[in-house]
């Protein structure tokens, strides 16, 4: 079996989680019109080779949504951790961890909102697939 990189996600935390439920939702009205809005960030764990923190950042649009039933921010930060194969180059690292990380912690993101819209008013939310937006940022911690 040949070497592969491996990606470990040590910790997500949540430091922002905002829900509040929309007044103005008609439950005779149309459905599904909570639009979102999203951003995310790669950042290297300064001193900590191999450490990254991913970043992820997301909201309710509420300009453009339809009959939303709850407006929302919630922020996910992954501390992760490459190991198995190297990759080579920062660009080549970056893209690993959008393409096998960011998944991840927006999986870990709609988990979340879902668990605490459940008892909710209007009942459980979940999050569609959503698009990583380009281009990607990189930061130092």
């Amino acid at each position: 079996m040949a070497d592969v990189s491996l990606l470990q996600i040590e910790e997500i935390l949540y430091p922002t989680l905002e829900v509040r439920t929309n007044g103005s939702y008609n439950p005779q009205g149309e459905q599904g019109g909570t639009l979102v809005k999203f951003g995310r960030k790669v950042e290297k764990v300064q001193g900590r080779p191999g450490k990254y923190g991913l970043i992820v950042s997301m909201a309710s649009d509420n300009e453009k949504s339809r009959n939303a039933t709850y407006s929302f921010v919630i922020d996910a930060y992954a501390l992760v951790s490459l190991g198995g194969a190297p990759i080579e180059g920062e660009e080549a690292t970056m893209t690993f961890l959008m393409q096998n990380g960011m998944p991840l912690v927006m999986g870990a993101l709609r988990e979340r909102l879902a668990d605490v819209t459940a008892r909710m008013p209007y009942g459980r939310f979940l999050i569609n697939a959503v698009p990583l937006p380009q281009p990607l940022q990189i930061n130092q911690m």
